[in-house]
């Protein structure tokens, strides 16, 4: 779908392989600073998957010994660090959008939405109301810059919502963990790899947003009629 609404300029590569062997050839073997960065790659991706369960090593800290590894390795530079105005960029705007979604859950209005639709659709079929929630909970994450502040904010208040008015809590709360997951693409700031994607300046922001949405809307259709099926069939519901 995403090649049909945006093409990608080039379609047919058959000559890369070759190029890339040539171009290996013609690096020789790794050098020290390649060990080094390699190591330092598999450590973060240790660290960020299990270091805060085994060590207590928060994702954060995580990137800061990273950082400190190639530092003090001089495969980077303090100037190779303040030169990198993308990530700056990034990080800037990151920050408020999370400081944004913090403080709707910390002022209660993110409750106060919960309670509107709980209040509105209340006596319509577990079903009609479940498929509402599901896209709402989708669509709100517009307005969160992170999995982790849409699933704290959301998730318990939304899964509630469903289990009271008779979705099964099991299928409830697979679909909504399910939709956290899909509704990472909608924004550039939604999920952790959007920015970095996006600051390769390959994509304006309407570009982006406009097939993000299309796919979203495939997205849920898919995952509602065929997943649903699919857990009817398992006996989720």
């Amino acid at each position: 779908m995403i090649y049909a609404i945006y093409p990608p300029q080039l379609k047919k590569t058959p000559e890369i392989p070759s190029i890339a062997r040539e171009e290996l050839r013609k690096m020789g073997p790794m050098s020290l600073a390649e060990k080094i960065l390699a190591f330092d790659f598999v450590l973060l991706i240790l660290l960020w998957t299990v270091g805060d369960i085994f060590f207590s090593i928060p994702a954060t800290l995580s990137a800061f010994i990273g950082l400190m590894v190639l530092l003090i390795s001089n495969i980077m530079s303090w100037k190779n660090i303040i030169e990198e105005k993308t990530a700056w960029d990034t990080m800037f705007w990151f920050a408020v959008l999370v400081m944004m979604a913090n403080a709707l859950n910390k002022y209660g209005m993110i409750s106060w939405i919960s309670e509107r639709i709980v209040g509105y659709v209340g006596h319509f079929e577990w079903i009609t109301v479940f498929l509402l929630l599901v896209v709402v909970y989708f669509y709100t994450r517009y307005f969160f810059a992170s999995a982790m502040a849409h699933i704290s904010a959301m998730y318990l208040a939304f899964l509630a919502v469903a289990v009271s008015v008779g979705v099964p809590p099991l299928f409830a709360a697979l679909v909504l963990g399910y939709t956290s997951n899909l509704s990472m693409g909608l924004t550039q700031y939604s999920g952790g790899p959007g920015p970095a994607l996006f600051g390769s300046g390959y994509n304006t922001t309407g570009q982006w947003w406009g097939v993000s949405f299309v796919v979203s809307l495939a997205s849920i259709a898919i995952w509602l009629v065929l997943g649903g099926a699919w857990m009817k069939l398992v006996g989720f519901w």
